[in-house]
């Protein structure tokens, strides 16, 4: 006999990935592959807990520390049809990102929001525009490839191949109690 209620997990409203770059970026390029991985970040967060997205938030800032001219931009882009694939959330992540840009800027961050999310297993199909079927299958064997040899090792073509996004952790505290090197020794 249940004595405790359970909690109701709610529904998670949004996946984002955003990051400070590690220098000021000026080249749209260097932005758009950045954007990409961000989108696939997303992507991999949605078919972890099988849900899909209808929406997409694109935002780029610039260096707010440095006098230079300022630029805050970020575009809501409604999806056509609920989708959790890296090609077609990567496709629309870049399509934003060319309405955002602006030349002659100093961008230190950036990032991609999913939006609008829903159950994978309930989708509205459209008349004219759907998922490509696919993209299921093929997003299921770089899932698997990507965690039985590395993180990143299957990317898409709007990725760079050679770059790797590690975090800044100069400044991570000592790991005591969970990491046997860290261990504090007293003589």
């Amino acid at each position: 006999i249940p004595t405790l209620e359970i909690e109701v997990v709610a529904d998670i409203k949004s996946i984002a990935t955003t990051r400070s770059f590690e220098k000021d970026y000026t080249n749209y390029n260097d932005i758009k592959e950045r954007i990409s991985t961000f989108a696939v970040s997303c992507a991999e967060k949605l078919r972890k807990q099988k849900s899909n997205c209808n929406a997409l938030i694109i935002f780029l800032r610039t260096n707010s520390n440095k006098n230079l001219p300022q630029y805050n931009k970020n575009i809501v882009i409604q999806l056509p049809f609920p989708t959790n694939s890296s090609i077609e959330i990567s496709k629309l992540a870049i399509k934003g990102l060319k309405h955002i840009y602006r030349d002659n800027y100093h961008y230190k961050k950036a990032g991609v929001i999913a939006k609008k999310i829903t159950p994978q297993h309930e989708k509205q199909l459209m008349l004219f525009q759907n998922s490509n079927p696919k993209h299921e299958k093929l997003m299921l064997i770089i899932d698997k490839l990507n965690n039985d040899f590395g993180q990143q090792k299957i990317k898409i073509a709007s990725q760079d191949l050679g770059r790797t996004w590690k975090m800044k952790q100069e400044h991570l505290s000592p790991r005591y109690t969970t990491k046997l090197s860290e261990i504090i020794i007293i003589k």
